[in-house]
C-alpha cells in the first residue's frame, strides 16, 4: 500500500506574529489551529518572508482595470458553479451511491476536499 504524502498546511504569518509577540497560543487555538503548531510558533526566531503582488506602485486606473477583470472572473466562476449544482441535482448525483475504487482517485478526492476546507476556513 502506498502511503499518501503528508500535506503541509500553511498558516497566516500575521497570526504567527501575534502568537509570538503575546507569548500566548490562545488566539491560535480560537482560530482552530493545532496546539502543537501554535506552541511551535512561540519558538520561531525569524518571521517568514512575505511574497505579494506589487499593487502599491500601480496607479488607480490600473487597479480599477484589475478589479473589473477579477469581478468578471468571479461572475463567470459563480455561473459555472451554479450550473454544476443544477447538473448534480438533475442527475440526482450522490456520493452515497458511488464507490471510488482506485486509491489514486480517493487521494485526489480527499485532497480536493481538504483544500476546500482550508479555503473556507480562510474566509
Amino acid at each position: 500500500m502506498i502511503a499518501a504524502p503528508r500535506i503541509q498546511r500553511k498558516y497566516d504569518h500575521r497570526l504567527q506574529a501575534i502568537v509570538k509577540s503575546t507569548g500566548s497560543i490562545d488566539i491560535a487555538l480560537e482560530h482552530g489551529n493545532p496546539r502543537s503548531t501554535a506552541r511551535g510558533w512561540l519558538g520561531l526566531l525569524d518571521s517568514p518572508s512575505v511574497i505579494s503582488t506589487d499593487v502599491v506602485h500601480q496607479d488607480a486606473a490600473a487597479l480599477k482595470l484589475e478589479v473589473l477583470e477579477l469581478r468578471r472572473k468571479v461572475k463567470r466562476m459563480t455561473a459555472l458553479l451554479r450550473l454544476m449544482f443544477v447538473i448534480f441535482k438533475i442527475s440526482q448525483f450522490s456520493f452515497a451511491r458511488i464507490r471510488v475504487q482506485e486509491a489514486k482517485d480517493k487521494r485526489r478526492l480527499l485532497k480536493a476536499i481538504d483544500q476546500c476546507r482550508d479555503w473556507s476556513n480562510q474566509r
